[in-house]
């Protein structure tokens, strides 16, 4: 286990979820940053063991995490220092501004744009996530949900003589320590034209094959999960799915793009 992941094991926690918020994050479809938009932004404080304890014996929750006060910095950071080029740039002037909040272990962020002006595909919206731990922000990744694809696929001539539509769920997380923005919405671009221009026997080979792209789209990719659901695909469900998740390491081929 690593110590990212036994720091929050042991820890104590403060949530806050989706404090919402109007900003511009990222680039939109057009290569624009002049249009705010609604997004969503939760924060789980992971405490020092036993730091809880004061404001437990105390019962006074100012010796805790105080809510009120984090929600009024986040409103007034975004106020300030909008727009953002990146999700990640977000982030880094959010926990900038909450440095020194209570005895925080790590901090971990997540920011959902439900209808994300960079990717209107992704009809369920995208998502950054990231951790804060040791004075760095780490397991940056970014992910687009939903997103409809026709496709070639399956087993008999019939079932691939028309287009059907599957369902994409794709996540990128980022290697630490990287310092530029990675386009994300450019590198699901290249996998959802990888699943429009061919033909797939099996649900299976479509995923691997799109994980691959994922991954390998950019150096600065640790590792990809793809999921893709095929709709209507079974009589008596909604639709069934596979879903895959390798690094950079699982494939010897390293066409990267950017």
């Amino acid at each position: 286990m690593s110590q990212l992941d036994a720091a929050a094991d042991a820890a104590d926690i403060v949530s806050i979820a989706a404090i919402q918020l109007t900003a511009v994050v990222g680039l939109d479809l057009w290569g624009r940053t002049d249009t705010p938009q609604p997004f969503f932004l939760s924060l789980a404080f992971h405490l020092a063991p036993s730091s809880l304890l004061l404001a437990a014996a105390t019962d006074n929750a100012q010796f805790s995490i105080r809510p009120w006060d984090v929600i009024r910095t986040v409103e007034a950071v975004v106020a300030r220092h909008a727009p953002f080029v990146s999700g990640k740039a977000f982030f880094r002037t959010v926990i900038d501004s909450l440095e020194g909040t209570g005895a925080c272990e790590q901090c971990r962020l997540r920011a959902d744009m439900r209808r994300a002006l960079g990717c209107l595909r992704a009809e369920e919206g995208v998502r950054w996530e990231a951790i804060w731990h040791a004075s760095a922000l780490r397991r940056i990744a970014w992910s687009a949900h939903h997103v409809l694809v026709p496709v070639t696929l399956g087993q008999t001539e019939h079932e691939r003589s028309m287009k059907q539509h599957v369902a994409l769920d794709v996540r990128f997380e980022e290697a630490d320590g990287v310092s530029e923005d990675v386009p994300y919405a450019l590198l699901l671009e290249n996998v959802i034209q990888l699943v429009e221009a061919s033909a797939f026997r099996s649900l299976e080979r479509l995923v691997h094959e799109a994980t691959r792209v994922a991954v390998l789209g950019s150096p600065h990719v640790r590792q990809a999960t793809v999921s893709v659901k095929r709709l209507k695909a079974a009589v008596g469900a909604d639709y069934t799915a596979v879903q895959m998740t390798r690094t950079r390491d699982a494939f010897t081929e390293v066409p990267s793009i950017l």
